[in-house]
C-alpha cells in the first residue's frame, strides 16, 4: 500500500490521463461524423471499426490500471463500476493482459490459429462448399488517398486482445465493452480535486482519413508470402499497429501545439513510447521464434528501411515512460498547492522517468519514436506489397 502522498500523487496522474483520453475520444467521435455516408470503393467505413474502437482498447489498459491502484489501496471499486456491465471488469482483465502482440513465454501459433479459426467458422468457412468463393473471413483496412490506396492491416488486429482461454466475444459484446469503458473514462475525469489538471483541448485536430475495409479471404492473405502461417499473421498484426499509431498522430495530434504544452507534450510522448515499445518487442520476439530463412528475409526489409531494433537508447527512454501505466508505482510527483507549477510538475516529473533532462530532449526522442514507426510502417507495408495491395 501506498503512502498518503504516493497515492494522492498515483491517483492524480490516473485522472489526468483519463482527462487525455476523453480530450482524444471527443476528437474520434467528431471523426465518425465527418465520415461519407456510403465508402468510396470499399465494402465498409473503416475509420471506427480501426482507429476508434483500437484507442478504446488502449483506454481500457489504462482503466485496468487504475483500477487495479484503487484496489491495491484498499479503495471499494463497487459504486465505480455500478454503471457497467455484470462481466465488465472481467473482459477489462481479460484485454489487459492480452494487450501484448505476442507470447512472453512460448509460442504465439496457437493463439494465432484460434482467432483465424474462429473466424472461419463464424463465416461457416471451415469447409469449402459451393458457396465459398461468395464468402469472406477478415477486412483488409486501407486507407484512400487521391494516389490510390495504403494497405494499413486487417482486422485480425481488433481480435487479438479479446482471446482469453480462446472465449468469443458476441458483437453486442464488443459495444458494450467500448461503451462502459468510454464511461468510466468520462467518470473519472470529472474528479473535481485534480482541477488544477486540465489539458487544454486546442492542440488537438479532427483531420481524419478516409479509412475503409475490403472484404478478404484470410486463405489468400496467407498464402500471399512464402512464410508459415502464424508468421504472417504476426506481420500483419505489427503493421495494424504502426498504422494505428500514426493515424492517430496525424489525425488528431497537432505535434508543433502538443509540444508547446507541459501536459500535451508528456501524454503524448508517453502514450507514442508505449505504443513504440509494444511494437519493438513484437519484432524482436517475432524474430527469435520463426526459421532461419523467415529471419533473413524481414530482416532484409528492416536493413532497407533503416530501421534499427538495436537503439537500446530509445528503447530504454520508451520503456521508462511505459512503465508509469502502472499507478500503483510511487514518485510521482504531481501535486502541489501552487497551481501556478503543475504544468512544469507534470513535464518534471515525465522527463526525470524518461531519463531526459530538457524539454527540447523531450521533443527529440518523441519526433525519433515517430520517425522509427513511419519507418517501420513502410517496411512492413512493403513486406505485402508484391502480393495483397
Amino acid at each position: 500500500m501506498l503512502t498518503d502522498i504516493d497515492w494522492l500523487n498515483s491517483y492524480a496522474l490516473f485522472v489526468f490521463d483519463c482527462r487525455c483520453y476523453v480530450a482524444i475520444l471527443n476528437q474520434l467521435i467528431l471523426a465518425q461524423d465527418k465520415e461519407m455516408q456510403f465508402p468510396l470503393c470499399g465494402d465498409a467505413n473503416g475509420y471506427a471499426a480501426f482507429v476508434t474502437s483500437s484507442f478504446l482498447q488502449d483506454a481500457s489498459v489504462v482503466v485496468y490500471e487504475g483500477i487495479n491502484l484503487l484496489v491495491n489501496q484498499g479503495v471499494s471499486i463497487v459504486d465505480l463500476l455500478a454503471c457497467c456491465g455484470k462481466d465488465y471488469y472481467s473482459k477489462l482483465k481479460i484485454v489487459r493482459n492480452n494487450m501484448h502482440l505476442y507470447n512472453k513465454y512460448g509460442s504465439y501459433t496457437n493463439k494465432a490459429t484460434e482467432i483465424i479459426n474462429t473466424q472461419l467458422r463464424e463465416f461457416d468457412m471451415e469447409q469449402k462448399d459451393e458457396y465459398y468463393d461468395l464468402r469472406n473471413d477478415i477486412a483488409l483496412i486501407y486507407e484512400i488517398t487521391e494516389n490510390g490506396k495504403k494497405l494499413l492491416g486487417t482486422n485480425y488486429y481488433l481480435y487479438h486482445n479479446r482471446e482469453a482461454s480462446f472465449v468469443e466475444w458476441m458483437p453486442m459484446e464488443i459495444i458494450e465493452f467500448a461503451h462502459d469503458t468510454a464511461m468510466l473514462l468520462n467518470a473519472i475525469s470529472q474528479v473535481d480535486i485534480f482541477t488544477f489538471l486540465e489539458p487544454p483541448t486546442d492542440v488537438l485536430i479532427c483531420d481524419p482519413s478516409q479509412i475503409e475495409l475490403f472484404d478478404y479471404k484470410s486463405e489468400e492473405l496467407f498464402k500471399s508470402l512464402n512464410l508459415k502461417t502464424t508468421t504472417t499473421f504476426r506481420l500483419i498484426l505489427i503493421l495494424s499497429s504502426l498504422s494505428y499509431t500514426n493515424q492517430l498522430i496525424k489525425s488528431h495530434f497537432n505535434i508543433d501545439a502538443i509540444n508547446k504544452s507541459g501536459e500535451w507534450i508528456c501524454f503524448a510522448t508517453k502514450w507514442i513510447a508505449i505504443k513504440y515499445d509494444e511494437i519493438m518487442d513484437c519484432i524482436n520476439n517475432l524474430l527469435q521464434y520463426i526459421t532461419t530463412s523467415e529471419k533473413e528475409i524481414i530482416e532484409s526489409y528492416l536493413k532497407k528501411y533503416d530501421v534499427d531494433i538495436l537503439n537500446m537508447h530509445l528503447r530504454n527512454t520508451a520503456q521508462s515512460l511505459r512503465n508509469m501505466l502502472h499507478y500503483s508505482g510511487n514518485n510521482y510527483k504531481i501535486t502541489k498547492s501552487d497551481t501556478g507549477k503543475i504544468d512544469s510538475n507534470i513535464f518534471l516529473m515525465h522527463a526525470s522517468r524518461a531519463g531526459i533532462r530538457t524539454w527540447r530532449g523531450f521533443i527529440s526522442v518523441q519526433r525519433e519514436m515517430i520517425n522509427n514507426i513511419n519507418k517501420m510502417e513502410d517496411c512492413f507495408r512493403d513486406i505485402f506489397s508484391s502480393t495483397i495491395i
